[in-house]
């Protein structure tokens, strides 16, 4: 009898290995895995808009080093995301509301635009958003502090510019995701800078979706680190999921002598809501 019993007690061992070797398995997706999910993820996900528009209220502080220079200040914004096609998501913001005073006597400017169809729609909207950068805090120019970035470098014809890795299971918000860790690798760059500086970053994926919950990208140039986070949530009155949170962090660097010194810090957190999505024919207007 001990024999049989250690045979099947074995048996159990053995089965119980394979069960957790099957678990771990799902557990744990491969790179390649998480990257066939992601982007057929993202391939549906351009399908179920052309256009959507949001509220942002944006809060940047920003600290001087070695000083007691600070700054502080409140902007309250349209944010369009158009969907480009090949282009990938393009986004504009439309400040308007600077630390409680209104920049402009103008409403829904982005609205109109994406509903009221011109050949010159996305020249448009581009002059709102460089006009917009301006009221950033800082001295550091960016238009890449727009929810939607780094989604580009995870699209099916973009993932062969970036090297991937995966960085192991994390739980956010009581869901386990996968943690996908890129680096471009690739020129000319998805974001352009005057040194062709790389992006990197890492996306939270749930495995057997590919759905995007949160994005973090990193572009180290000249001396200077930006950092943007953006956390992503289900909205029921669209029917997608979408940017509902983005964090964001500028160590800026001077050039002194032979070498950068870290000059200045800027941080933000942006709150989006109320989501407008728009089936308009964007191929018309996207050249």
């Amino acid at each position: 009898m001990r024999p049989r019993l250690g045979a099947a007690a074995a048996f159990v061992a053995i089965a119980l290995a394979g069960a957790m070797t099957n678990a771990q398995s799902r557990a744990n997706p491969t790179v390649p895995e998480l990257l066939a999910a992601s982007g057929k993820y993202l391939a549906e996900y351009e399908k179920q808009f052309s256009a959507v528009v949001s509220e942002e209220r944006y809060e940047q502080k920003a600290n001087v080093r070695g000083s007691s220079t600070q700054g502080r200040r409140l902007l309250r914004s349209d944010i369009l995301v158009i969907n480009g096609g090949p282009a990938g998501w393009i986004s504009f913001r439309d400040v308007l509301e600077v630390d409680g005073k209104p920049v402009n006597d103008h409403k829904d400017r982005l609205g109109k635009l994406i509903t009221e169809l011109e050949p010159d729609t996305i020249e448009q909207a581009m002059r709102l958003a460089e006009e917009s950068a301006r009221y950033n805090l800082g001295n550091v120019w960016r238009t890449i502090n727009v929810p939607n970035t780094a989604l580009v470098f995870l699209r099916r014809e973009n993932q062969h510019r970036s090297k991937f890795s995966f960085g192991g299971m994390k739980t956010i918000l009581g869901a386990r995701v996968a943690q996908l860790e890129f680096k471009e690798q690739t020129k000319p760059r998805i974001i352009g800078s005057k040194d062709d500086a790389a992006a990197e970053g890492k996306f939270w994926i749930d495995p057997p979706t590919g759905r995007v919950v949160q994005t973090e990208m990193i572009l180290k140039s000249l001396g200077s680190t930006a950092r943007i986070q953006v956390r992503f949530a289900d909205q029921p009155k669209i029917g997608m999921w979408m940017p509902v949170t983005m964090e964001e962090e500028y160590l800026i660097g001077l050039m002194f002598r032979t070498m950068f010194v870290m000059q200045s810090e800027v941080t933000g957190r942006a709150d989006y809501e109320n989501f407008r999505k728009f089936n308009v024919d964007v191929a018309t207007i996207i050249k």
